[in-house]
């Protein structure tokens, strides 16, 4: 049985509330005939669900049984006539109830399919894609036992909703009470069935077995947990369904596609190859290497099949030189931006061009001119260049600069200006702040926007790194990435149809701290665990993922490009760029030990040739935008009690000092009416480069997601970290140490 089926005014009016007021269907109050309507349906999904539960236990109590009739648990599940008359039972209701269906807080024709859906659901997620029985007694006693108590957490949750919804209905105007309901759990008693009941169960009912085989999703973790959040998100994804509550906004994701991978062969004299750039015509990858007989990385060109070799720089090498690396070709296929020196975190390289005559794809002679950095004796700089970037306009380009804030510590802020020829060096003139809250890592295809990361200063995340488009008409944000894993270089198509990032998705490190959305006031404490994590456990956090236009929604975050990397020995580095035509991607990698590395391209191959790429357009005024020369990017201001955008407050204690100290209560909190927070956090913290932070924090979420975060004396460095993290977002489980 389907989980959601709309009828045609159902899906209209979901339709409506996806695409143009999400989560607001209407604005008009139910009559009582209607909410008695929604109040039926949600005890209706509770019936379906109780008895659903049963029969799935049944079933796994009498799998031998079904096994010698040759039947699976599943066909026994589905063929259970208390849950069909529980199916009829419902339909009766709402023929009778629902005939004048509500616009909103019900959907019609979903509820036993939801209801249904949400228990198997659950039992696929904690014992496998395919249910079996375990053959000894009391691993089946204990099986069952604990899939009871799971239920009546469910249960409860259930039952919770329908009491605050029943009282929110009369006064509601649209769905967004009914979305606050969800796990609210004002009497405690979900925390006490969906906690200590279900522990004590496990205690009293497994000892001696083997948690991790009956229980294989929630194997290393700690097991109520585990299935008291897999229960609750089931339950809470099945209230969704039927009440059009937490609409997924955009299409729905695309299906994974056929990629092929290619490294590219390297000549016998050449290794270390790193930063892969496409040609401007797409025929040839630039990329810096070691060369035998050179004492420092070049420059040079080769076919994407590893033939044709070629140096670039090698005429203009000589003894002592500094390495030259990360080429970025022009626009007009004669030139490549490149990096002079070595740039780690806390020091800045130099940058050049490098220009060909008659072109980069047959340089027959080749020059190098040093760009000079604009306003370089500025007492703010602290880093006076890093990530220069060429504009599509072959005019402008872009580079960020680490510079002192206005409170003393250390900003980051994205500059463009227009790069000009001398005889013997270029120069950025009339250099603009457009953004001071992070890195500029790439120009929008249009020429309109640049993409920024923002790991500490982000006004669209908490507690982690994300990608920003900042409109170069006027400097308004953009969210690109929504993960709360570590995200940094974006790279989109020819087309602007799908853009690849370099993310820690699916590692679990940075995303325990960061899955439980919160006030942005944790994000200058925090940073410090970002910190951490890309100094001391980079290779999880940078691997490409292949994301489409509309970027994260629901369940879908993208798709590897090459998702056994780590497991093979390779760590991907960035960044990454994509063939002119958009079939084909190509970055770098590292091996985890021993130190080489290799290009390697990805072939989209059921992909056709890009046909209509976006055409770059005439670059704003930039009047808009700050000088460079004395800029100071604005320091962190110290937190205050802040009202939630939409519902609560997060109320704030705050000492400032060598160390400061902070303290959020939330109470209720929610900036966009989907995730509300209640709970408390404390911080010990230091800003800067160097910067530092102990954090207590017991916190729990409700409304669209279910979860909670908990830290108890967690302190962390750039370098070292100590205490324990737990955090949980329907149903997925972390917690640091790993």
């Amino acid at each position: 049985m389907p989980l959601v089926r709309r009828s045609r005014r159902g899906l209209t009016a979901w339709l409506v509330c996806a695409l143009v007021v999400p989560c607001v269907a209407s604005a008009a109050g139910l009559s009582e005939s209607q909410q008695r309507c929604v109040v039926k349906a949600t005890g209706a999904f509770r019936q379906v669900a109780h008895t659903q539960r049963a029969a799935i236990r049944r079933c796994l109590a009498n799998a031998d049984a079904a096994a010698r009739a040759g039947r699976s648990i599943d066909n026994c599940i589905a063929d259970d006539r208390q849950v069909w008359r529980s199916v009829a039972e419902t339909h009766r209701m709402e023929a009778r109830l629902c005939a004048a269906a509500p616009e909103w807080g019900y959907v019609p024709d979903t509820v036993t399919g939801a209801a249904i859906g949400a228990e198997s659901a659950f039992v696929h997620d904690v014992l496998g894609a395919s249910v079996v029985a375990p053959a000894e007694r009391a691993a089946r006693r204990c099986q069952l036992a604990v899939l009871a108590k799971a239920g009546r957490c469910a249960d409860r949750f259930v039952a919770d909703y329908a009491d605050c919804a029943r009282a929110a209905l009369s006064s509601a105007v649209d769905a967004r009470p009914l979305v606050r309901c969800k796990g609210s759990d004002a009497s405690g008693a979900v925390a006490a069935a969906c906690g200590r009941s279900l522990a004590e169960t496990i205690a009293a009912r497994c000892a001696g077995q083997d948690l991790a085989a009956l229980f294989p999703a929630c194997a290393g973790a700690d097991l109520a947990r585990c299935l008291a959040g897999h229960a609750k998100a089931r339950a809470s994804r099945g209230l969704n369904t039927i009440g059009g509550l937490c609409p997924v906004l955009g299409p729905p994701p695309p299906p994974p596609e056929p990629i092929d991978l290619h490294v590219v062969p390297m000549p016998a004299d050449v290794s270390a190859p790193q930063f892969p750039w496409w040609s401007a015509d797409g025929n040839r990858l630039l990329f810096g290497a070691r060369i035998t007989g050179y004492d420092a990385l070049q420059i040079a060109t080769i076919a994407p099949d590893g033939g044709d070799f070629r140096c670039l720089t090698c005429p203009l090498a000589g003894p002592g030189d500094p390495p030259l690396n990360k080429p970025i070709a022009f626009p007009d296929g004669k030139r490549v931006m490149l990096r002079v020196g070595t740039q780690s975190v806390v020091a800045a390289a130099d940058h050049a061009v490098l220009e060909c005559t008659p072109s980069v794809v047959d340089c027959q002679s080749a020059a190098l001119l040093p760009i000079v950095i604009p306003a370089a004796d500025d007492p703010a700089i602290i880093q006076d260049q890093r990530e220069f970037r060429v504009a599509p306009d072959n005019l402008h380009v872009g580079f960020t600069q680490a510079r002192r804030d206005t409170r003393g510590t250390t900003g980051l802020v994205s500059i463009v200006g227009v790069l000009q020829r001398f005889d013997h060096h270029y120069e950025v003139a009339d250099p603009r702040v457009v953004s001071p809250i992070g890195e500029l890592k790439e120009f929008s295809r249009d020429g309109q926007a640049v993409y920024v990361i923002s790991i500490d200063g982000s006004p669209v995340s908490t507690a982690n790194s994300e990608t920003v488009r900042v409109s170069l008409a006027d400097g308004s944000i953009t969210p690109v990435t929504r993960h709360p894993d570590y995200d940094e270089p974006v790279t989109f198509s020819a087309d602007d149809a799908w853009h690849v990032i370099g993310s820690g998705r699916g590692s679990g490190l940075v995303a325990t701290v960061a899955q439980v959305p919160r006030s942005p006031l944790i994000n200058v404490p925090l940073v410090t665990v970002t910190k951490y994590f890309f100094l001391t456990a980079l290779p999880p956090l940078i691997e490409p993922w292949l994301v489409d236009r509309y970027g994260e929604r629901g369940d879908y975050i993208g798709q590897a490009l090459h998702p056994t990397a780590l497991a093979e020995g390779w760590d991907g580095k960035f960044i990454a760029n994509w063939h002119p035509d958009g079939t084909r991607i190509v970055w770098w990698q590292e091996a985890l030990a021993g130190g080489a590395s290799r290009i390697v391209i990805a072939q989209l191959s059921s992909r056709a040739p890009i046909t209509s790429p976006v055409v770059p357009s005439p670059m704003p005024s930039l009047a808009w935008a700050p000088a460079l020369e004395g800029f100071l990017p604005p320091g962190p201001a110290d937190p205050v009690t802040t009202a939630g955008t939409f519902s609560g407050l997060a109320q704030v204690s705050f000492t400032p000092g060598a160390s400061n100290r902070l303290e959020i209560r939330y109470t209720d909190y929610s900036d966009d009416g989907e995730h509300f927070v209640d709970g408390v956090e404390s911080f010990d913290y230091t800003t800067g480069m160097i910067s530092a932070v102990r954090w207590d924090a017991d916190v729990r979420l409700h409304g669209c997601r279910q979860g909670f975060v908990s830290a108890q004396s967690a302190e962390f460095t750039v370098v070292t970290s100590s205490g324990s993290v737990v955090s949980e977002v329907d149903g997925t489980l972390l917690a640091l140490p790993r």
